[in-house]
């Protein structure tokens, strides 16, 4: 028998026709090491229909409001790869090594965006583990097991990345914010944080793995409090609180000292239940349930 056959005859102590999401998330949180509950949570999350309701207009109001951060956090990052590239010029390695890291920040604060909307951009400049080019390639050359020629292997690839954010900075004042796609992309990138990120991260190195763990979350939070929470408080309230409360445990799992201390397990729960329960408030505000691809034309 499947796992949603186990939920229909009571399994678990729960009959789907009678779930609550309030009951089901705090069991989530109770078990979240336990595989069979993990699975019972999201297989009910699949399951259950929703109603949509109207509210289309008021979050495409709110995803207008994000853009300026977006835009804000696109800037930071090309402004500290223009510093990068001036620290190269004057042979300064340290500095340069601290301005990769700036940039860093607001550019992964940004990812909920950059996958979805700008792909062949997002790919150019933050391919990964592809490390030829874009921020990696640069972070080979400083970080390496070379560092004699560092700076002048990381010129050319600075000059590349300079470019690559200055085309996205343009864009972004005109580029549509639709709200289908900007959960799609906070979905993801939870996700990616529970999977391929909690084991050593991206940015080996550099030793900022946990940095960039740490700008994601923010920027998970940022997307999902701009963009969706008053429409989701105003239409299933239950949903918003534990919404919320996802997203402050999946940035207090990353608020640590070293990356060693990172609780993978734990990481990978709350990544999963944050995506559990936006895929069911996703239709009560007026949207599909989001998908882990980019789907062409949303």
């Amino acid at each position: 028998m499947d796992m949603c056959s186990y939920l229909g005859s009571g399994v678990f102590g729960i009959r789907a026709p009678r779930w609550r999401f309030d009951y089901v998330a705090r069991q989530a949180r109770g078990a979240r090491r336990s595989l069979p509950w993990r699975a019972a949570f999201l297989c009910l999350i699949a399951a259950t229909t929703w109603v949509p309701n109207a509210g289309a207009s008021s979050l495409d109001v709110a995803a207008q409001s994000y853009r300026r951060y977006l835009i804000e956090d696109i800037g930071r990052a090309l402004t500290s790869a223009r510093t990068l590239r001036q620290r190269i010029e004057g042979r300064d390695l340290d500095g340069a090594r601290r301005a990769w890291i700036e940039a860093r920040i607001g550019w992964e604060r940004s990812e909920v965006f950059t996958s979805g909307f700008v792909p062949d951009l997002d790919q150019k400049i933050d391919a990964w583990p592809n490390a030829r080019h874009g921020f990696h390639g640069i972070e080979a050359a400083l970080f390496g097991a070379n560092p004699t020629d560092a700076l002048v292997e990381a010129r050319e690839k600075t000059d590349a990345l300079i470019a690559h954010l200055a085309d996205l900075y343009a864009q972004l004042h005109d580029v549509p914010l639709t709200p289908q796609r900007l959960l799609n992309g906070i979905v993801r990138l939870a996700f990616e944080i529970g999977g391929s990120k909690a084991d050593g991260g991206e940015s080996r190195l550099s030793g900022t793995s946990l940095n960039d763990l740490q700008s994601n979350a923010d920027g998970i939070e940022l997307a999902y409090r701009i963009v969706f929470s008053a429409t989701v408080e105003a239409a299933a309230p239950q949903l918003a609180d534990a919404a919320r409360a996802a997203v402050q445990r999946l940035k207090a799992a990353v608020q640590i000292s070293a990356l060693r201390n990172l609780d993978a397990g734990e990481l990978r729960a709350h990544s999963e239940e944050l995506v559990a329960i936006l895929q069911v408030a996703a239709p009560e505000i007026g949207l599909d349930k989001p998908t882990l691809e980019e789907v062409a034309g949303q």
